[in-house]
């Protein structure tokens, strides 16, 4: 199979199906008779042979890629590398290797400027995001942007991994982030056409939660004291963009007429240097006590409230239910 599969004219094509397919044999025989294509691109995207194992989570075909010369931060024609793909994919077992081999996890990519951080927690992949956290401890992360930097890291409209989580609904993410330095209050920087962050600079986490409409991910925000009347670029807040997109219950939690939930001051933050079981005591307290809040508030639910439109908005008089 693999001589006559060698002697095809599209040899690239063979090699490219053999790797996406785990066929560990078929890639070596290949490699063997064109041991040039290592490190050339397969496709039209300027894949290289890595780039197609971590995007389909081939990990042995992988790992034999590594060890027989091919590059691993190499370039597709975004810009992105192997690692980027495995994290927008889920791919943890190539992650693994792909950070044992030494993989630079503060590449840019081209498409928006974002790391191989942003890709993971946009995808909701939590182990893969663990991995990538737990390389960024390493030495060469420390010595050069240093930890609570990479956590919130900016791509080109300023939008951080806590946004790209928020709005995508990915409550793990967002409690993991903020649990390891990511800034609640941090803003884009400026308007983009792209889904994610067409809400106009100046937006927070809040506003990506409100937009995607993800409760869980409205209640960690608030929980880590995230601000129900910050504004952005356009004037609105999180509730205004909550209702704008239809998320009611959202909206429920963000109108600046309910009582705001109860926070400890820079949320959790001093309470790690608690004992344990007196940190427990007050998480389940405050815990609790939002419990308490939530119910008062959606139990009612069958009442309309007029809210007041916002400055400079064209909502005049709308209806909540409370």
């Amino acid at each position: 199979m693999g001589i006559t599969a060698s002697c095809r004219l599209d040899v690239r094509g063979e090699l490219q199906t053999a790797i996406v397919e785990g066929d560990l044999q078929h890639v070596r025989l290949l490699l063997e008779f064109r041991p040039q294509l290592i490190n050339e691109n397969l496709s039209r995207n300027m894949e290289s042979p890595l780039h197609h194992a971590a995007s389909s989570g081939q990990t042995d075909v992988l790992l034999l890629l590594l060890e027989k010369g091919a590059f691993v931060d190499a370039l597709n024609h975004q810009k992105q590398t192997p690692l980027i793909l495995a994290c927008r994919n889920g791919r943890i077992a190539c992650i693994e290797r792909l950070v044992e081999w030494n993989a630079n996890i503060l590449i840019f990519d081209a498409s928006h400027g974002r790391t191989c951080l942003h890709y993971a927690a946009k995808s909701g992949h939590l182990n893969c995001l663990q991995k990538v956290l737990l390389a960024a401890q390493s030495p060469t992360v420390a010595e050069t942007w240093g930890y609570r930097q990479f956590i919130n890291v900016r791509d080109d409209s300023g939008v951080t991994p806590l946004h790209l989580a928020a709005r995508s609904g990915h409550s793990s993410i967002v409690h993991m982030l903020l649990s390891n330095g990511a800034l609640v209050c941090a803003t884009t920087t400026k308007s983009s056409s792209n889904n994610s962050s067409s809400l106009g600079f100046g937006s927070t986490p809040l506003h990506f939660a409100a937009r995607g409409g993800s409760i869980e991910c409205v209640k960690e925000l608030l929980a880590w004291g995230a601000d129900r009347l910050q504004r952005n670029s356009q004037g609105h807040t999180p509730f205004f963009i909550a209702m704008k997109y239809h998320n009611t219950a959202c909206a429920t939690l963000l109108n600046p007429l309910t009582a705001e939930p109860l926070v400890w001051p820079s949320p959790w933050k001093f309470m790690n240097n608690l004992d344990i079981e007196v940190k427990l005591l007050l998480e389940n307290a405050l815990a609790q006590a939002n419990d308490a809040w939530e119910r008062q508030i959606f139990s009612a639910a069958g009442s309309c409230s007029v809210v007041p439109a916002e400055p400079t908005e064209k909502l005049a008089d709308v209806e909540v239910c409370l």
